[in-house]
């Protein structure tokens, strides 16, 4: 890891915190489809994280997982995008769905 990164969670904090937001999340599901968005780039793997633990919690849900691309979105300011542009997936559907939102900063 970079001296000027800061790691905030172990690899088993992490799955503590992760097993946490999925008994939260799963809590929540009743027969609503329900979507778990993943913020590319690094909200994708962990929303793939969150939704294996999701399934442990709530195996009977249906769940679908898709990413979305935000381009305006960056970790450093200078990259920004003068306009917000959203890529979603060819046929993504949200309307009339529950949207769970997955991005890489962890309460």
């Amino acid at each position: 890891m970079p001296a000027d990164r800061y790691r905030l969670y172990s690899e088993t904090d992490l799955q503590t915190v992760v097993d946490d937001m999925a008994r939260q999340a799963a809590a929540m599901l009743d027969a609503t489809p329900t979507v778990l968005l993943g913020m590319l780039r690094r909200g994708a793997p962990l929303a793939d994280r969150l939704l294996a633990r999701m399934k442990v919690h709530a195996p009977r849900a249906q769940i679908e997982r898709l990413d979305l691309k935000v381009k305006r979105y960056a970790d450093n300011p200078e990259l920004l995008h003068p306009e917000t542009a959203l890529e979603a997936p060819a046929g993504a559907n949200l309307i009339g769905r529950r949207v769970i939102v997955v991005d890489d900063v962890l309460y």
